[in-house]
């Protein structure tokens, strides 16, 4: 039996990440072997939560809309140089690291900027390099 094997895991509502998976076997926490109660101490509000459902919930909430957000040229090149760019495209970049992954297809998440004549724009969200391409294929 390993982790791969988990079906339920600890997590406190409406925060972005699982406390730990929980073993079937024990029903205890994976790493170290804790009961829900002794997870609770450390994580107040924690319960079981399936974790498929918890991370179709998650995606759901990572797929809002994008918005545009205005930023200045400086704050544009200085993401631009931070890190050698996921992508560039189309006046668009993602930035070299992820800020997160995608809760059900585990694809990378960046910060994504484009420049549109002379203004400069951030994504109010991290993207995946499609969402990332299809964006600027659209425009």
């Amino acid at each position: 039996m390993n982790i791969l094997d988990a079906t339920e895991a600890f997590a406190v509502p409406g925060e972005h990440s699982l406390i730990d998976c929980i073993n079937p076997e024990t029903g205890k926490s994976w790493i170290n072997g804790h009961t829900l109660e002794q997870v609770q101490e450390r994580y107040p509000g924690a319960e079981v939560v399936n974790i498929d459902e918890w991370c179709a919930a998650k995606g759901t909430k990572q797929d809002t809309l994008v918005e545009w957000n205005e930023v200045t040229e400086e704050q544009y090149y200085e993401m631009l140089n931070v890190l050698p760019p996921e992508i560039m495209k189309g006046g668009g970049f993602l930035v070299g690291e992820p800020s997160d992954h995608h809760a059900v297809s585990g694809a990378g998440r960046f910060a994504a900027y484009v420049r549109k004549g002379d203004k400069f724009f951030a994504s109010s969200r991290p993207m995946t390099r499609s969402e990332f391409i299809a964006h600027i294929t659209a425009k």
